[in-house]
């Protein structure tokens, strides 16, 4: 009887540890797949943000708007859409 419990218990233990290291294992090999077979994706963000920095900077030194941000006035505005 005491027998019995002992291979039930060394039975349990036995599969317990044996899906610890399948687990283990599986994730591992994995992470290993996913690191080599993959291009990792960068995103300069800071160096972004840089750049539009330096860019409204240089609008504040400059006190001028870009040629591709000038804005009309309302008045002339109204005037092309009315004389089309």
């Amino acid at each position: 009887m005491k027998l019995c419990i002992f291979m039930y218990m060394y039975n349990i233990i036995q599969t317990i540890i044996l899906s610890i290291v399948i687990i283990y294992t599986c994730h591992y090999i994995f992470d290993y797949l996913k690191d080599t077979l993959t291009i990792q994706k960068t995103n300069n963000v800071i160096h972004k943000n840089n750049e539009k920095y330096q860019e409204i900077l240089n609008i504040v030194k400059n006190n001028t708007v870009p040629e591709n941000k000038k804005t009309t006035s309302m008045k002339d505005e109204l005037n092309k859409l009315f004389n089309q």
